[in-house]
């Protein structure tokens, strides 16, 4: 995901705008939107410093839809979603 600079916007919603537009050129779906999306919130989360690693599952799921909370299991296939999923995992 290439969204993840665009976390260091100051607002969660900033950042949900820029990325929105940022992915519709390369991920033009909902799930690649969203997965976009929580990536970029992800780095704005520990960026500001908005709480402890356990919750950021929770932190995305009030921005974005997803489940992002449950932990992932499995292989990582192509979709982006997958991948984020995997890294909150990681990183929580």
């Amino acid at each position: 995901m290439r969204a993840a600079p665009i976390g260091i916007y100051p607002t969660p919603e900033k950042a949900i705008e820029a990325t929105t537009i940022q992915a519709a050129i390369t991920h033009n779906t909902p799930d690649g939107i969203n997965a976009a999306v929580a990536a970029a919130l992800m780095s704005h989360y520990f960026i500001y410093r908005l709480g402890p690693k356990r919750k950021l599952g929770q932190f995305l799921e009030g921005y974005v839809s997803g489940d992002w909370s449950k932990p992932w299991q499995g292989k990582v296939k192509s979709k982006g979603w997958m991948s984020v999923s995997a890294a909150i995992t990681a990183v929580i």
